[in-house]
């Protein structure tokens, strides 16, 4: 896209009840906790973990590797 629709989007997240997340040496070590259990790449295992952490009740996103977990995946 362009920059105009960038920080059109920008504007839109900073305006929602996104809540951002710092990513912490706790939040690392409870994602490398569950490696084993998930099948999932770091990175969405790192997503995951930090809505579980966060009292999420879905994960918001296209990809289908969030399906039958134990918080459900909704499509924007």
């Amino acid at each position: 896209m362009n920059r105009e629709y960038a920080q059109k989007v920008i504007r839109g997240l900073l305006k929602s009840s996104l809540v951002i997340v710092d990513v912490t040496p706790n939040l690392i070590f409870e994602t490398l906790r569950r490696t084993g259990k998930y099948k999932l790449s770091i990175f969405d295992l790192i997503h995951y973990t930090c809505a579980l952490m966060s009292g999420c009740v879905s994960v918001v996103s296209f990809d289908k590797d969030f399906d039958g977990l134990e918080i459900p995946r909704e499509e924007p």
